[in-house]
């Protein structure tokens, strides 16, 4: 298995933008919550859709 830095950085993101919205609930801030967890949400759907698309390339 090969490491590749590419989802590393989007495994990273996602858990930075969930943790961010826990901090935001903390604050009450709901707004900032929507934001932190709809990106997050954003992020790994792209990251899923990414690795889907990269690996059937690769297995072709």
């Amino acid at each position: 298995m090969k490491f590749e830095i590419k989802m590393a950085l989007l495994a990273v993101l996602v858990v930075s933008l969930f943790l961010a919205t826990a901090v935001a609930i903390s604050f009450q801030n709901f707004w900032l919550v929507f934001a932190f967890f709809f990106g997050g949400m954003a992020v790994m759907v792209f990251g899923l859709r990414y690795k889907k698309k990269h690996y059937s390339s690769i297995k072709k």
